[in-house]
């Protein structure tokens, strides 16, 4: 890396590295050309990097992640939080959002969720700094989704930071907006008045998703507002309503097509359905039934190797 950004030549870069440890300002591991090289204290790179004038800071990171782009692209795949820093610092900033979009991602689908949240927030902040025009806000709508998906499996449906993400996110949306994307807020804005036990404001919004689900004929969309006014009837003690439509939700409910709605909804519509199926027939008397949907929603959920839908299962069905 240090060849590929420094303006020496192999024997001048050498003879200063040598210099620098020498001098005991720097740590060298290994013999060249593989060492590696480390400041001996935290300070001393500070200094070094406040002796730099500000453009001459942000050339050294805009050649550094041209060097991670094209000569270490490996390095630059698996950790695009490392490019985007770079590109942020080098003020390139449109490419540094889309890097740290793809880490929230990536973190996201790790469940590795206080760094998507972290991600995804600083890319929010760094989006400020655009010029606002319609992909300013499409990239808004983006970011607002994705964190609101990590911080429901974070900080849970209720948090109030978790509600405020959601209800920004649906003020961005207008009849452009993608479907999937609508239907991931709408029902993140369900549940989140689902855990708070907010049963008016939970009622309409489902309410909401049905009518927006019917209205776009989205089969996904569909299973999940059967699934959520299924819940919400359960809830309310309207076990025969509820699991009529919870009941339908498991016969839309298509494992190859739908499996993905785990990132999107923040876990799988299939395993959940069939938790609170299981509570409807359990009150409804029907224990062995209820018992048989209980073990389905676990088998379910432990072959999709995804931790949130596990324990989200493990919580309803097996209770």
């Amino acid at each position: 890396m240090l060849a590929a950004i420094a303006p020496l030549s192999s024997i001048a870069l050498q003879s200063a590295l040598e210099q620098l440890t020498l001098a005991g300002l720097i740590f060298s591991r290994g013999e060249p050309p593989d060492s590696t090289y480390t400041f001996k204290h935290a300070l001393l790179q500070d200094a070094a990097y406040a002796s730099l004038l500000r453009a001459r800071r942000q050339e050294l990171h805009r050649h550094i992640a041209d060097a991670l782009e094209n000569q270490f692209a490996e390095l630059s795949e698996a950790e695009p939080q490392l490019m985007a820093h770079h590109l942020a610092q080098a003020g390139v900033t449109d490419r540094a959002i889309n890097y740290l979009q793809k880490a929230g991602q990536r973190a996201n689908e790790s469940s590795a969720n206080v760094e998507a949240i972290g991600h995804l927030k600083l890319a929010l902040e760094l989006l400020k700094s655009l010029r606002e025009d319609p992909e300013h806000k499409r990239k808004a709508l983006e970011l607002h989704v994705k964190l609101a998906q990590a911080m429901i499996a974070g900080r849970g449906y209720a948090a109030p930071e978790t509600r405020e993400v959601l209800l920004q996110a649906k003020a961005l949306t207008d009849d452009n907006t993608e479907v999937s994307k609508k239907f991931s807020i709408l029902y993140g804005i369900w549940a989140s008045y689902y855990v708070a036990g907010e049963v008016p404001m939970q009622q309409r919004a489902a309410g909401e998703f049905l009518a927006e689900a019917e209205r776009h004929d989205e089969t996904a969309s569909i299973c999940l507002s059967h699934r959520t006014l299924g819940t919400t009837y359960v809830q309310m003690g309207e076990f025969s309503a509820g699991r009529q439509h919870l009941e339908c939700a498991r016969k839309l409910y298509d494992p190859e097509h739908h499996s993905r709605s785990k990132y999107l909804y923040g876990q799988d519509i299939g395993a959940t359905a069939l938790s609170y199926l299981c509570w409807a027939l359990w009150h409804l008397g029907y224990v062995d039934q209820a018992v048989e949907v209980a073990a389905e929603a676990t088998k379910r959920a432990e072959a999709l190797a995804h931790p949130f839908t596990l324990a989200y299962t493990l919580c309803h069905a097996e209770a």
